[in-house]
């Protein structure tokens, strides 16, 4: 089993992003307009997706998605750190998501009122899943 995360980059890769999204969550996406979009794939099977706007200086984590045969194999950890070490890479330092997500407070952002917000350099000296290190 070869399970690669990186950067989308062709057409393609958009097109089966935002397929899967519509069919599982019923969502339309555009993952093309977005800043950063990383997929994570079993060979030629997409297994999930993260999709972040860069807004200034903070990343805005828009989605994040791994098919549910895939789930609690650590497989969305593994996506949001990829995505975040990018970020992280362009010098921005928080990340936010603008809904409840128990997922990402499970991973180490903050439930704030209106939001769930992550200072990215704490989260990368926490162990996976958010447990301190």
């Amino acid at each position: 089993m070869m399970i690669i995360s990186r950067l989308a980059e062709s057409e393609v890769e958009f097109n089966l992003i935002d397929k899967l999204l519509e069919e599982e969550l019923n969502v339309k996406v555009n993952s093309k307009s977005n800043d950063v979009v990383y997929l994570i794939k079993e060979n030629e099977t997409l297994l999930g997706t993260c999709i972040l706007t860069i807004q200034d200086d903070k990343a805005v984590l828009n989605n994040i998605f791994v098919k549910q045969p895939y789930r609690r194999k650590r497989i969305g950890d593994g996506l949001l750190r990829a995505s975040l070490n990018h970020v992280l890479s362009k010098g921005i330092e928080k990340a936010y998501y603008y809904d409840k997500n128990q997922f990402l407070v499970k991973e180490g952002f903050f439930n704030d009122i209106e939001e769930n917000t992550c200072d990215i350099d704490k989260f990368f000296s926490s162990s996976c899943c958010g447990e301190e290190k």
